[in-house]
This record gives C-alpha cells, sequence and structure tokens, in this order.
C-alpha cells in the first residue's frame, strides 16, 4: 500500500470518527431530550477535563462555575463520564434526603452479580 493511499485511509477513519462523536454519539446520551443543567461547553475528546477545579481547593473552582452559570447544580461531561455538581446544602439535603429514592443508585456490575452470582 503506498503512503497516499495510507493517509487517505488515515483521512476517512477520521472523518467517520469525527462524525460519529459530533452527530450521533450526542443523541445517545440524552436519549429523551431532557434538558441537563449549566455548565461549560465541552470540548471534542477530552469533554471538560480543562474545566475541572485543580489544586487544592477544588470546591472553591466549583463555587466559582456555579456563581459564572448562576445555579446551584453543575453538568460536567469528562473523558466520557457524567460528573454532577451539586453547590449548596439546601439543593443537595432535597435531592439527596428529600428525593434519594429517585436519584439515589448504585452502579450496575454485571461481571459480579449475574457472571459470578455474587449478588
Amino acid at each position: 500500500m503506498s503512503f497516499e493511499a495510507a493517509a487517505g485511509c488515515l483521512v476517512i477513519v477520521f472523518l467517520i470518527s469525527w462524525f460519529y462523536t459530533q452527530w450521533l454519539h450526542p443523541l445517545s446520551d440524552n436519549p429523551n431530550n431532557v434538558p441537563l443543567p449549566p455548565g461549560p461547553r465541552p470540548r471534542f475528546v477530552v469533554g471538560n477535563l480543562q474545566d475541572l477545579p485543580t489544586g487544592g481547593h477544588e470546591w472553591d473552582g466549583y463555587a466559582a462555575l456555579a456563581q459564572k452559570y448562576k445555579s446551584d447544580i453543575i453538568y460536567l461531561r469528562v473523558l466520557g463520564t457524567s460528573i454532577l455538581s451539586i453547590n449548596s446544602f439546601h439543593t443537595a439535603n432535597e435531592l439527596l434526603n428529600q428525593r434519594g429514592r429517585v436519584w439515589s443508585d448504585r452502579p450496575r456490575l454485571p461481571m459480579i452479580k449475574e457472571l459470578m452470582g455474587w449478588d
């Protein structure tokens, strides 16, 4: 295979993967089109990785994001993982204590539960 053919194949693979991540994949993240809480706009591959607070006082960074977007709940997406930051005691108490059955859940672990039988 010549260099030009290999470069052409690489460009085609890149364009297909870009099309998938930009147009098809975001539709599957929110199938019901429920509005998400406010937050910074994610970047191409890394999402909001650069927007995560770093240093010794991460809570100050999350509080600054809450003030910037004027919301007690901030939504971030980092490398395919959704992060929901709750920035007030009142909101956390309402969601986790009063509506805990709706919002609290544990991850599904099929390898441990169904395949190995450890329930």
